[in-house]
């Protein structure tokens, strides 16, 4: 009794240094409670708030509850602390057991001397508006008793409540929650159950409250169900946003035309949507794993992902054998990776497009822009950029044979255009199978085209390999009219030293009409 008797005579003195201090009156759980009218508090202020928590930073709150601790333990708890909604303002806050005699703990906030100059902005946590509301119900849910924090909370003044079914001030969609949780209650007496509604505001609005229901009506000093309610609209609101956030997204995910795959720290597949099992020719009942199983090239998935997953943009080019067997796919995947607050990686999103079609197209006009449509050999500009590359690349042994066809003006005249497209054709393949690999056939006009021999093992072996391409002509050529032989001139220009790709064709040329002056079908160097 001794030691209970010191601890009021240390709170009321106290109180009596410190008339400018912030009061609060606090219950075993550690939340604000009105201070008992045995407690000669006069002008103090007394804080709108939760707890002692609220009274500080968030820095300083480890600090508030070690002093919690010990006025549990031995009776008080002292803690320097920073006062919340201030600029550092310091405080020294007082904890102190004084059940005994007044039935509760009581809390004093000492705002320091030295910092007296910034003490106005002390009145932030006074104006604090209250969350928790206490209230307690009967055994039909008829409420008896409720704090006057009420107002503050939900519009209300204890008389317009006491009385009334909660019941009536529940939003209807969720009454069939509440019912079922009243009768959990009433089940288990002493347990306390907590549920998510919506309350009605004297204003009309609905407020999200979690209710906190312990039955102690067989208490003698209670007699009635306990229930706290605490304001979480801001909390309910948050997730409301993170919802349609999340929606947001799905739909948006549902109506873009590439697919769209969100990863995992731990690199699973968290989300792919519809068009990403389409693209990849996979049933969604078959699962998000069955993804992965139709990427050919898996190794390079997985050090783009790697990548992505340390913070890089990451792209890559997948190579897909569809599930449904239709055949293979060419898609893009462009992985971005996704962040907490503090910068963490916490998975990736991507998106991947099919690029089949526009790279078979791709793919056609690059092969028409670099090849001859009717022969398949290099046309005239491709033949000639590719000279110059090879006088750069390997100029010391290069030859170049200009071929032209013996008469096939009077093929074209008198058989038609038709023979002469089948015999130019057949020309250019003999053409092609009896070069060396490495060689390059083009061609650069109509009957005549232009072999391309690096390394060409000096003028005997140019001149060797183009009686080859003479020998090769000679063999008859079926046309749609019968049997036809051809024969060319081939002129043969050789340099073992840097010389300009036009120069070394018009040499070529020139040995090609002493070919044709001759008699065709014979080679001659220049």
């Amino acid at each position: 009794m001794e030691a209970t008797e010191r601890a009021d005579d240390e709170l009321r003195a106290l109180l009596e240094r410190h008339p400018d201090a912030v009061v609060s009156a606090i219950d075993a759980g550690g939340l604000f409670v009105p201070v008992p009218p045995s407690i000669p508090i006069g002008e103090h202020r007394v804080p709108q708030a939760r707890s002692a928590l609220d009274l500080v930073i968030p820095e300083d709150r480890v600090k508030v509850i070690d002093a919690w601790a010990s006025a549990r333990s031995s009776g008080s708890g002292r803690a320097l602390v920073r006062v919340a909604g201030t600029s550092g303002v310091l405080g020294a806050l007082h904890l102190t057991d004084v059940r005994a005699i007044h039935g509760v703990y009581m809390g004093v906030l000492v705002i320091l001397e030295e910092a007296s100059a910034h003490a106005d902005g002390a009145a932030v946590i006074v104006s604090a508006p209250p969350r928790l509301v206490r209230t307690r119900k009967d055994e039909i849910s008829v409420i008896v008793d409720v704090h006057p924090d009420v107002t503050a909370v939900l519009g209300w003044t204890p008389e317009e409540l006491i009385g009334r079914r909660s019941l009536e001030l529940i939003h209807p969609d969720d009454h069939t929650d509440a019912i079922n949780t009243w009768m959990e209650v009433l089940e288990k007496p002493g347990a306390t159950f907590r549920r998510r509604l919506r309350h009605l505001h004297s204003d009309g609005r609905w407020v999200w409250l979690e209710f906190a229901n312990t039955n102690r009506l067989a208490d003698p000093s209670v007699g009635a169900v306990e229930c706290d309610m605490l304001d979480i609209s801001e909390e309910m609101e948050a997730l409301a946003a993170v919802r349609a956030s999340e929606q947001l997204f799905r739909r948006l995910a549902a109506a873009l035309p590439v697919g769209v795959v969100q990863l995992g720290a731990d690199r699973q597949v968290v989300y792919a949507n519809e068009e990403l099992f389409r693209i990849f020719g996979v049933d969604q009942a078959a699962g998000l794993e069955c993804l992965k199983d139709c990427v050919i090239n898996r190794d390079a998935l997985r050090e783009t992902v790697a990548a992505a997953l340390e913070g890089a943009d990451a792209d890559i080019e997948l190579h897909v054998e569809r599930a449904d067997g239709s055949g293979p796919r060419q898609c893009m995947l462009a992985l971005r990776a996704l962040t907490s607050s503090d910068g963490t990686v916490t998975g990736a999103v991507g998106s991947v497009t099919d690029i089949t079609d526009s790279a078979r197209m791709s793919a056609e006009l690059e092969h028409r822009a670099t090849y001859d449509a009717l022969t398949g050999c290099m046309n005239r500009s491709t033949t000639m950029a590719t000279l110059e590359r090879v006088l750069v690349e390997n100029g010391q042994d290069t030859a170049v044979m200009f071929v032209d066809l013996d008469g096939f003006k009077a093929v074209n005249d008198v058989a038609g255009h038709r023979v002469g497209d089948t015999l130019l054709m057949a020309v250019a393949e003999r053409l092609q199978r009896a070069v060396r690999g490495g060689d390059v056939v083009g061609r650069i006009g109509g009957d005549e085209f232009l072999v391309i021999c690096p390394r060409a093992g000096g003028p005997d072996g140019s001149l060797a390999l183009a009686h080859r391409l003479i020998g090769a002509l000679a063999e008859p050529i079926f046309t749609p009219d019968g049997l036809r032989t051809s024969s060319a001139s081939v002129g043969v220009a050789w340099t073992n030293r840097p010389v300009d790709g036009d120069d070394l064709i018009a040499q070529a040329d020139t040995a090609m009409y002493h070919a044709k002056r001759a008699g065709g079908s014979r080679a001659v160097l220049a």
